[in-house]
């Protein structure tokens, strides 16, 4: 319950922003919308069978992590950790088995 609480707040906070795409320097981000969040956390929080790949294991998609968009180059993650109260935003390397 107080993950979706975390959920809906990072949802307000990416609303207020209608800009989708971000820029910095040459790097680019495409944020999602709401309707898009959910779609993407395939390959992530769980796989297109809605099997988890959430695991307590260093290395692995931990369950406070919540994709919010992707670099449009290499279409590389860009995910909050919900558990911080300050919200962090990462990016990971696809395609290292390693988070």
């Amino acid at each position: 319950m107080k993950q979706q609480i975390k959920i809906a707040e990072l949802l307000k906070r990416i609303e207020t922003s209608k800009q989708q795409d971000v820029e910095l320097g040459t790097y680019e981000i495409y944020v999602f919308s709401e309707s898009e969040l959910e779609k993407g956390q395939i390959g992530y929080r769980y796989d297109k069978h809605k099997n988890s790949l959430i695991s307590k294991e260093n290395g692995k998609w931990q369950e406070g992590w919540i994709t919010i968009g992707y670099e449009t180059d290499m279409g590389d993650p860009v995910f909050v950790n919900i558990d911080d109260d300050a919200y962090p935003v990462y990016t990971a390397e696809r395609g290292t088995e390693k988070w």
